[in-house]
């Protein structure tokens, strides 16, 4: 579907309030409605449950790291403003 029309989360990175709308094509624009979720909630359930029955999160530990490490070259680029390769 994208490829004939497009998506907008606003604002794109919030816990609350987000609002998306998508396009269909041919400048058809439809809301869509989004549940209001406690993320921090159901993101412990689903390690829980993880947990409980031995099964592998959606987001484990090995992506985090990934990104913890992404975040330290950032700032070693950023301090010696030079590029460092990842």
């Amino acid at each position: 579907m994208a490829a004939e029309g497009w998506y907008q989360l606003e604002p794109a990175i919030a816990y609350r309030g987000l609002r998306m709308q998508r396009s269909h094509g041919g400048g058809v624009i439809e809301q869509v409605d989004l549940p209001q979720v406690n993320h921090f909630a159901s993101e412990m359930d689903h390690f829980a449950g993880c947990v409980a029955e031995d099964r592998r999160p959606n987001t484990p530990g090995e992506e985090g790291m990934q990104d913890v490490k992404l975040i330290q070259l950032i700032y070693e680029a950023a301090r010696s403003g030079k590029t460092v390769k990842v």
